[in-house]
């Protein structure tokens, strides 16, 4: 038997796997009391088990895996008649024993490409699952961080609100700044005045209607934030005459 490791991304932590080749994917006996190394994972992929962990006895059922910190003696207590488990190690700190679902299915893939890694020697999709295995492991961090690019912003909110009657005052709380300070920000980074920046993404959209759909101008001047054709068709030439 061979260990293979494994990195893969859980919320915001790496996590190093270690897996041990042909045996993860049939460990399904009672096994005697041992520790491991490294904190153990063991997922139900069909019927029933239970795990005496130091002088706690816990049961799990299909779906459900169990977290065993390093270092702490435990054993599979009973098994279910043609229970099935997968097993691997995973380098993370864990101070107490825990349970916890997972998605339907999801032990059963897992199971399915170990033993392709056991019979061809690679897996391409074994990260991605371990890392969905493991995310209840990381449960409770928050991995996202607010965006502070500003100009991805402001980018974004033309993007997606061109057609609307949108003012400075609504990117400026977008951006939790004042109308002053977001005019500065929108001339540093677009050149353009809000009106102009505004303009030119409806004369983009309104270009790429003309290409690719059958629609009058009054209905082109509609769909890009227009509520008269007349006022649409003089922004329009005087873009076009830039």
């Amino acid at each position: 038997m061979e260990y293979r490791e494994i990195l893969v991304e859980s919320g915001n932590e790496k996590l190093h796997i270690f897996m041990q080749v042909g045996l993860s994917a049939r460990q399904n006996t009672i096994s005697p009391l041992h520790k491991h190394f490294y904190s153990e994972v063991q997922a139900v992929v069909e019927g029933e088990a239970s795990f005496l962990v130091e002088d706690q006895l816990l049961s799990l059922g299909q779906d459900e895996m169990i977290l065993i910190p390093a270092e702490t003696y435990h054993k599979r207590h009973s098994l279910s008649k043609n229970a099935r488990l997968i097993s691997f190690q995973v380098r993370k700190s864990a101070e107490d024993c825990g349970v916890f679902p997972l998605f339907k299915g999801l032990a059963a893939e897992l199971l399915r490409e170990s033993r392709a890694l056991e019979e061809s020697g690679k897996s391409n999709r074994l990260p991605a699952l371990l890392s969905l295995v493991c995310a209840p492991l990381t449960e409770g961090e928050d991995p996202t961080i607010p965006i502070c690019d500003r100009a991805y912003l402001i980018a974004e909110f033309f993007a997606n609100r061109y057609n609307l009657d949108i003012t400075l005052g609504d990117l400026a709380a977008s951006l939790s700044l004042s109308e002053k300070q977001t005019e500065r920000l929108l001339r540093h980074h677009t050149g353009n005045t809000f009106r102009g920046e505004l303009t030119r993404y409806r004369m983009e959209a309104a270009r790429r209607l003309m290409q690719n759909e059958e629609l009058t101008l009054t209905e082109i001047a509609e769909k890009v934030g227009y509520h008269s054709y007349s006022g649409f068709w003089k922004a329009f030439n005087k873009e076009k005459n830039r």
